[in-house]
């Protein structure tokens, strides 16, 4: 079954995470918005070192259910994803929640 995903979705939920894309202030990481089209998942990776250890993390995972809806599987952070999917006109029967 073909998944149904509203490319102006997937696009409003890079657009967020990419405002938190790029170099952290305190540490030496950085965020990387990617996007997995075949799991229709987009994420927020931290990527880099801290101390002396690789960090890899996954703070932000935004999935696209079979009917269209955007899931917040994750947030770890300090950005309201659904208040600003809200400011873009997305409607909030469209968010959901896992």
């Amino acid at each position: 079954m073909a998944m149904i995903v509203k490319t102006d979705y997937t696009d409003a939920v890079k657009n967020i995470l990419r405002t938190v894309e790029g170099p952290l202030s305190v540490q030496p990481l950085f965020n990387v918005v990617i996007h997995n089209p075949k799991t229709n998942r987009v994420s927020l990776l931290t990527v880099g070192e801290d101390n002396g250890e690789d960090v890899f993390e996954k703070p932000i995972i935004i999935a696209f259910t079979e009917a269209g809806k955007i899931c917040i599987e994750k947030n770890n952070t300090d950005l309201n994803v659904k208040g600003e999917l809200l400011k873009q006109g997305v409607p909030e029967e469209d968010i959901v929640r896992k």
